[in-house]
């Protein structure tokens, strides 16, 4: 395989939390490493690390599998995403340690995600136009046990400007660049909000961020996470409002 670079001499590490996603890990992985290919990363520059957190099933098996010679599965169990993906960081911070942290590019999602086929292309893009901090958007898959307009009133209010800005921090579609995650502090390893808390620090240090609504990633519409005070607590909150009258379902 030919690798064209679009954004030269970036090194790319993604990082991926995961507990017991045996059902969507394999997809996740597939559109990552499809991302990278379709951005023309060369294998030498990629680095993919599935954290695999107090699982109980087969998902790091079948990470190991999709990422053989293109990353590695780092099982723990600290019960916590800030935790895992401080520790996956860790691990690409290593793995790339030849070179500066200022061309090195920290890509992170989920594994009950699939990223974009543009997902690196877009990051990469905007790294080089000199942001260190990138936040995108999530799409949301429907929950066997939501309603279409249950599921269209739950996200009414998701926010996306004009200009394609949006006010969203999602812990599935954030990129960083090295230097910048080093200095905010890295992943704080705590059980919730992370994304949001390395968000604020990253961007209280001045460095350059933005918010980007074509930098997509799909996600779980699931209403039972496996992190408390996750995107499901979230949607589930929400459809608890709507039930009571809190939020208007429109047909």
């Amino acid at each position: 395989m030919s690798f064209t670079r679009g954004a030269p001499d970036w090194r790319v590490g993604v990082i991926i939390p995961a507990r017991n996603e045996e059902h969507s890990v394999a997809a996740c992985l597939r559109s990552v490493l499809f991302a990278l290919d379709r951005q023309g990363v060369a294998p030498e520059d990629r680095w993919v690390v599935l954290v695999a957190d107090s699982c109980c099933d087969s998902t790091a098996d079948l990470a190991r599998r999709a990422l053989i010679g293109q990353g590695s599965v780092l099982e723990c169990s600290v019960c916590a995403p800030g935790a895992a993906r401080r520790l996956g960081v860790a691990q690409v911070l290593t793995h790339f340690a030849h070179g500066p942290p200022s061309r090195l590019w920290i890509a992170n999602t989920d594994a009950d995600s699939c990223v974009a086929p543009d997902w690196i292309a877009r990051q990469l893009s905007l790294a080089e136009s000199g942001y260190c901090g990138v936040t995108g958007i999530v799409h949301v898959d429907n929950d066997p046990g939501l309603e279409q307009g249950e599921l269209r009133a739950l996200l009414a209010d998701y926010t996306i400007h004009d200009d394609g800005t949006h006010p969203h921090v999602h812990g599935a579609n954030l990129g960083v660049r090295a230097d910048a995650y080093l200095d905010a502090g890295c992943w704080m390893p705590i059980a919730r909000a992370e994304d949001h808390c390395l968000w604020s620090r990253i961007k209280a240090r001045g460095w350059p961020t933005t918010s980007c609504s074509r930098t997509i990633v799909r996600t779980s519409g699931r209403l039972h996470g496996r992190a408390a005070g996750g995107f499901a607590d979230t949607l589930r909150h929400r459809l608890q409002l709507l039930q009571t009258g809190g939020l208007a379902c429109t047909p």
